[in-house]
């Protein structure tokens, strides 16, 4: 009995050791800090509260997110782990949009934060990108680029009317770092652009239906052949880009007679070309007003690297339908649009691989709506594999 007592007693005590180690190497909670975070309105906003508005911490180290509202003063206090977090505040109010994002905030002690709010109207058209194909494929180890298109996608309940809604690629590349165009985004709110395209019509011409949409090719001719087995067939676009005196450099463009062409606003360079890696995001805007008086209002003049005065164009950002921050994987230094139009990014991982954007989608009351957070990462794929819109005769 005395031994089958020693017995159990020695069991016990390696079994409580075995525990007390386990207890020792089981790492601290990380400590835990009291935060502020107190959202501002611009000077002379209308808005009476913010009550309800979402604000997102997202840890960087455990990638888990802590959601919380803020009060009616725009306020939100809590308690998080010591870490490095991406806050961001998004939401709407009546016809505004809000949005404010902190990247990389070290929380090492208790603190207020104050986050400066980007308000924006809201435009009710429901127009936006469904696909981009800028990318370009190789055929017969040739790289080309012949077949770039978008397509306009009405995501509203109700029928737009296309008319003289906008095309433009922004001046900034966002492989680069600041420049003036940046500094132009900042300080003025304004998105300047290397060109500018419009769809034609006058104001009932292009109506697209709920759930329709528009495809708009650069140049809207059959692609496919021997000679290009990656290329596709555009020549049943709904509009084209044509431009009869770009550089000769660029070959000459071919005009689809039986398709509409894009009404040309000005374009910096002469030729119709959305960058292959992605650099120059495409934004969709809208001109309320006559194309002169925009133009007028929207100059932007700034001085190149060979000293040369360049006159270029820009858009208001509360004119923005959509926009996608197209870029080259792992080489985007700094953003072309503003986070009220793209949080974040869809990358390609270079040019001429024949990649896709496209837009997801999810399905309400048996139709198909495009997703749409202003949050390219989560709203897009990048697929392999453009699309083909032959004509219908």
């Amino acid at each position: 009995m005395k031994k089958n007592f020693l017995f159990f007693s020695l069991v016990l005590a390696a079994i409580m050791s075995l525990l007390s180690s386990c207890a020792k190497d089981t790492p601290d909670a990380p400590e835990q800090y009291a935060i502020t975070i107190r959202a501002k309105l611009p000077e002379g906003s209308t808005i009476e509260s913010l009550a309800g508005i979402a604000i997102e911490f997202l840890d960087l180290r455990t990638q888990q997110k802590v959601e919380k509202q803020l009060d009616k003063a725009g306020v939100c206090s809590l308690s998080l782990d010591a870490s490095v977090y991406t806050i961001t505040i998004r939401g709407e109010i009546g016809n505004n949009s809000i949005v404010a994002i902190k990247e990389n905030y070290s929380i090492a002690e208790n603190t207020t934060l104050e986050l400066p709010l980007i308000v924006t109207k809201i435009r009710p058209s429901g127009l936006l990108f469904k696909e981009v194909f800028f990318n370009g494929e190789t055929n017969n180890g040739q790289m080309m680029h012949p077949d770039q298109y978008f397509v306009i996608y009405n995501n509203s309940d109700k029928v737009v009317y296309a008319d003289g809604v906008a095309f433009g690629l922004a001046a900034h590349a966002n492989v680069t770092g600041e420049d003036a165009f940046t500094e132009e985004l900042t300080k003025n709110n304004r998105i300047v652009l290397s060109m500018i395209y419009t769809i034609p019509g006058n104001g009932s011409q292009y109506p697209i239906q709920p759930g329709g949409q528009l495809v708009i090719a650069g140049t809207a001719i059959n692609h496919h052949d021997a000679e290009h087995p990656n290329s596709v067939d555009l020549s049943g676009a709904d509009l084209e880009v044509y431009e009869p005196d770009q550089p000769a450099n660029f070959g000459q463009d071919v005009d689809n007679p039986n398709v509409p062409n894009m009404v040309k606003i000005f374009n910096r360079f002469g030729v119709f070309m959305m960058h292959p890696r992605g650099f120059i995001p495409p934004v969709l805007f809208e001109i309320d007003e006559p194309i002169e008086t925009f133009l007028a209002k929207n100059q932007f003049e700034y001085t190149n690297n060979d000293g040369e005065n360049i006159m270029l164009y820009a858009v208001p950002v509360e004119n923005v339908l959509d926009g996608i921050e197209t870029a080259n994987t792992g080489n985007m230094k700094v953003k072309s649009l503003p986070v009220t139009v793209d949080k974040s990014m869809i990358g390609v991982p270079g040019c001429h691989r024949g990649i896709l954007i496209l837009r997801k989608t999810e399905e309400k009351n048996g139709r198909t709506y495009m997703i749409d957070t202003n949050d390219s990462e989560n709203d897009c794929i990048a697929r392999q594999g453009q699309n083909s819109f032959p004509a219908r005769f």
